[in-house]
């Protein structure tokens, strides 16, 4: 009857006990004799490794769970917004709150503030409130950025964006002047209306509205251009941000490592 060790067939015999072995066992599983006259130290250290492993084994890297991080192009959006009647803007605003909450999952220290966004309320603020909740979105977008940058590990010369209430009351003059252009213009067309309706020479009233509009028309595209400037530094920095956790990442540098400072931002 074939005896098995290790569910291996036994088909020689030990040279101590006489017990079958098979032909590749260095030592007698019954006597515990070491087949030295055919096998030496190494070898049985290999065999008994495979059965008792004791010897340190290389892992593997660990592979980020966290979601793929991306730049984002502001011109080409700030041009797909022109061309949709500012609706592709709304839409770079939702899709930069998500690269935000995308950042978070990547490792943060404890002392580093949150980028995290609520995107359901940022979606119906803007779907019932248009531009009026894009004013709240864009105050949280730049408050979080610039505490955060302010919290994270300094490298080189830091840049930060502007802070929420600056531009949040940039977007409220816009909106003011915006608002004011559009009543003038109402205002104007009205008198010149009512002139001819009610035959009186309402052509001053009527170039007064214009010329208003015209003033405020000037103030308003003025506004927008710093806006515009300060949302293209905006996405560069957060760029410059992302490259940096993503530099991070291919280095497998630790954020809380030391050389994490020495992996400086990449201006874009």
């Amino acid at each position: 009857m074939t005896k098995y060790f290790l569910g291996r067939p036994l088909n020689i015999a030990c040279n101590n006990c006489k017990t079958p072995l098979q032909k590749d066992v260095p030592i007698c599983p019954y006597c515990r004799v070491v087949r030295t006259d055919q096998y030496s130290r190494d070898e049985l250290f290999d065999y008994l490794e495979e059965f008792f492993p004791t010897r340190l084994t290389h892992k593997k890297k660990p592979v980020s769970t966290a979601k793929r991080l991306k730049t984002r192009d502001f011109w080409e959006w700030y041009s797909f917004g022109i061309f949709t009647f500012g609706i592709g803007y709304y839409i770079y605003l939702l899709v930069t709150l998500k690269d935000m909450n995308d950042h978070w999952d990547y490792p943060h220290g404890s002392y580093e503030t949150t980028t995290k966004n609520d995107l359901f309320t940022s979606f119906l603020l803007l779907l019932t409130t248009s531009f009026f909740g894009a004013i709240i979105i864009q105050y949280n977008r730049y408050q979080k950025l610039y505490t955060h940058i302010l919290n994270a590990p300094r490298v080189g010369s830091l840049r930060v964006p502007l802070r929420g209430k600056s531009i949040f009351w940039l977007f409220v003059l816009q909106t003011i002047l915006f608002l004011a252009l559009v009543a003038l213009i109402f205002f104007g067309i009205s008198a010149f209306l009512a002139g001819m309706f009610f035959e009186f020479n309402s052509l001053w009233i009527t170039l007064l509205f214009l010329i208003g509009s015209g003033l405020i028309l000037v103030l308003y595209f003025l506004v927008h251009i710093l806006i515009v400037i300060f949302e293209r530094e905006w996405q560069s920095i957060f760029n410059d941000h992302i490259i940096w956790h993503m530099q991070l990442e291919a280095k497998n540098v630790s954020i809380f490592s030391p050389l994490a400072k020495d992996i400086n931002y990449k201006k874009t």
